[in-house]
């Protein structure tokens, strides 16, 4: 509703979207929503689906970006098909920091496509492990979020301000990094 001022991600539901094309332009044309949100924790459809092709092929031509939340022992699979085949499309892996498994496993796919981003958002980030993410992939791959309302942002900001990254490498997490990715969106 006021996309001068709230940068919002659209959920969309192909489980229940009778017309996808008409959901897209309401989402990202009548609202400007510059971010994808498929969130299989709830519709449980592979990001890979071709129940999706229609909104990634928007989103690549309009240089959108997606956050992505784990989608089980698939996702690493699903994230380098849709990286590959929609390369305009800037990926934010969400809870990138939750464990080192999963920061192992999403530093690997953020080494190997240029548009696939670590994003920190949870409460509990492990120790050391923003550190971690940024040795293995550079400051500039990763992206800080808050999932706020829902997560009080103050921890969040916490674990990556006593971070023991340089004051540049914390203001490209912080800010600089989604900028960019920003700057990019038609």
């Amino acid at each position: 509703m006021y996309p001068e001022k709230v940068i919002g991600y659209a959920t969309i539901d192909p489980n229940y979207t009778k017309d996808m094309d008409a959901e897209i332009r309401k989402c990202h044309e009548k609202y400007g929503m510059k971010g994808l949100k498929p969130y299989y924790p709830y519709v449980k459809i592979p990001y890979n689906s071709p129940k999706y092709r229609k909104w990634w092929e928007y989103a690549n031509e309009h240089r959108l970006f997606a956050l992505l939340h784990g989608s089980g022992e698939n996702f690493p699979r699903e994230v380098e098909e849709i990286s590959e085949k929609y390369p305009e499309v800037n990926f934010l892996l969400a809870h990138s920091g939750g464990n080192y498994t999963v920061a192992r496993q999403n530093c690997e796919l953020a080494k190997k496509k240029k548009n696939v981003f670590l994003e920190i958002t949870l409460t509990t980030v492990t120790y050391g492990v923003i550190e971690f993410m940024a040795e293995e992939v550079g400051a500039e791959k990763i992206i800080f979020g808050t999932d706020a309302p829902m997560r009080d942002p103050i921890p969040q900001l916490g674990w990556l301000a006593y971070t023991r990254l340089s004051e540049e490498e914390k203001r490209k997490i912080l800010g600089e990094n989604m900028q960019k990715i920003l700057d990019r969106c038609k």
